[in-house]
């Protein structure tokens, strides 16, 4: 998996549960969404309505196939399918809080860094303001995704037959170096739109276009 849950096997691992890679990125199992907290909303805040937006690399893409790590055409289905679009956005996995912080709001491959994704945040929430200035001062600058892995073994081989994306998180050492927070604002930049013509994510144009 990409982050600090991802699992780091290979097809010809026989017994990965035994390595020290896997004891160190094995995925935990992850809470249904209705069992999540909600972050608690202060009265002086709900007011507002206003939402904050964060931009950044959520996975490379670099994995083989039956591998246990995205591939850039597993990514692409993904997108394709919207099966990231309102996935819940966690801290750390939902280990340092249960609270859900926000969501996923738009998603696209770059043909070169591999997942972006948009995601939304509401200021009347205040795990969510706190957040906010951490991934400001670079203390959270990290995104991983959380995902369930499905494998069997064949001749010997761990092979992954399928992954499912439950939640991304913002986190501070992302297990992909490269998966980092490029952007936090109120408004998205002017920029970003050649971005999504030129990665031809323009069939949801209009999901993000009214964020610039």
């Amino acid at each position: 998996m990409s982050g600090a849950n991802a699992l780091k096997r290979t097809r010809g691992s026989s017994d990965p549960d035994k390595s020290p890679e896997a004891k160190r990125h094995k995925h935990t199992d992850v809470v249904p969404d209705a069992d999540r907290k909600e972050a608690q909303r202060p009265a002086e805040c709900v007011r507002t309505g206003k939402k904050f937006y964060a931009l950044g690399i959520a996975d490379p893409g670099t994995g083989e196939a039956d591998g246990f790590f995205f591939t850039h055409a597993e990514l692409a289905d993904i997108v394709d399918k919207s099966l990231i679009l309102k996935k819940q956005v966690w801290l750390e996995h939902g280990d340092g809080s249960p609270e859900v912080i926000g969501r996923v709001r738009y998603a696209w491959v770059d043909k070169k860094k591999g997942l972006i994704v948009m995601m939304e945040f509401d200021y009347s929430t205040l795990m969510s303001n706190v957040v906010l200035e951490w991934m400001r001062s670079g203390l959270f600058s990290g995104i991983s995704l959380g995902y369930k892995s499905d494998v069997q073994k064949v001749d010997g081989m761990v092979i992954v037959t399928k992954k499912t994306i439950n939640e991304v998180s913002i986190v501070r050492d992302p297990y992909h170096k490269s998966c980092r927070i490029f952007f936090v604002g109120t408004k998205l930049p002017s920029s970003l739109k050649q971005a999504v013509v030129v990665n031809k994510a323009v069939s949801r144009a209009s999901d993000i276009f009214p964020y610039f």
